[in-house]
């Protein structure tokens, strides 16, 4: 049906965008300068030996976007942790300095050990897609989980009537069972090799490919939820994956400091403060642009201007 060649159109769409668009990354000097490449095998973008375009020109621009990095006010190491009794923010607004890349960079910023970068705005780095999530990219990220999850969703809804009656047939037949015919559980599925063979002769049955489609469906619609979950939180709280693991440390760190002090209760240790937050509507347009409709349509949109 036609929805389902939209989301196939939506999902590779997606994917590919985000595979192999640039996160945003803030270049060490001498590959602002030199002809260098983003290579696939080294996990910066692209897969089957494609490698993404790179443009040190834009990359430049993408950091230019945060201001003047004043260097005076970069943090080297890690800051101290702030008192219980003070207000702090959390991610910090100042630069800091990479020491394996030598640079200042842009408030939010992260070295990746995976693909080497410092990637502004990091999420994290996503093994299926081989790159970096980050500012310039996790536009299409998001919306590719959001579309496979919808997609798995339809699909459930579509197979749930015939597998339930598939099942309900097996059991007003033969009882409820652990073991039936097959011997392989209580889908009942042939043996791989019985599989196979159907495969390369008759083809599968429609009947056996609803019991390996529905259940499989089934995972994937359960773990894209908790992935979308997540996420969409992440967006109306404008942090990141990343950001937010690091603030549940500090907490921890905290935590410990306050156990050590004997006080008696944590439950009124301060929260920190999100400075780039600008309200749960206008985060969600920081990350998918101003015009919410265009998520609907496979064309390519610039990220917005970061909220410094």
């Amino acid at each position: 049906s036609s929805i389902v060649v939209y989301w196939i159109v939506m999902i590779t769409w997606n994917f590919v965008v985000a595979c192999f668009s640039s996160p945003g990354v803030a270049l060490p000097k001498e590959h602002s300068t030199i002809q260098y490449t983003w290579k696939a095998r080294s996990a910066q973008g692209g897969f089957c030996g494609l490698n993404p375009p790179f443009c040190a020109a834009e990359e430049v621009q993408r950091v230019a976007l945060y201001g003047t990095l004043d260097t005076c006010r970069a943090i080297r190491g890690r800051p101290p942790l702030p008192a219980n009794d003070v207000p702090w923010e959390f991610p910090l607004t100042s630069p800091s300095y990479c020491e394996k890349c030598d640079i200042i960079r842009p408030p939010r910023c992260h070295h990746c050990k995976v693909c080497n970068r410092c990637t502004l705005q990091a999420d994290h780095h996503c093994p299926w897609l081989n790159n970096c999530i980050g500012f310039n990219n996790y536009r299409s990220f998001l919306l590719l989980i959001c579309h496979v999850f919808l997609a798995s969703v339809y699909g459930v809804g579509l197979l749930l009537p015939p597998f339930y009656k598939t099942i309900s047939n097996q059991i007003s037949q033969h009882g409820i069972k652990y073991f039936y015919k097959n011997k392989t559980g209580f889908l009942d599925l042939p043996m791989p090799r019985v599989l196979w063979q159907q495969w390369k002769t008759t083809g599968i049955d429609d009947d056996v490919m609803l019991r390996m489609v529905f259940p499989l469906l089934v995972l994937i619609c359960s773990i894209m939820i908790g992935f979308v979950s997540i996420h969409v939180y992440y967006v109306v709280t404008a942090r990141t994956t990343l950001e937010h693991t690091i603030m549940l440390y500090i907490l921890k760190d905290k935590l410990k400091e306050e156990q050590q002090s004997n006080h008696k209760s944590i439950l009124f240790m301060k929260r920190p403060t999100n400075p780039f937050s600008q309200g749960w509507k206008a985060n969600i347009q920081q990350v998918l642009g101003p015009n919410l409709f265009l998520v609907l349509l496979p064309i390519p949109v610039t990220a917005p201007r970061p909220y410094i």
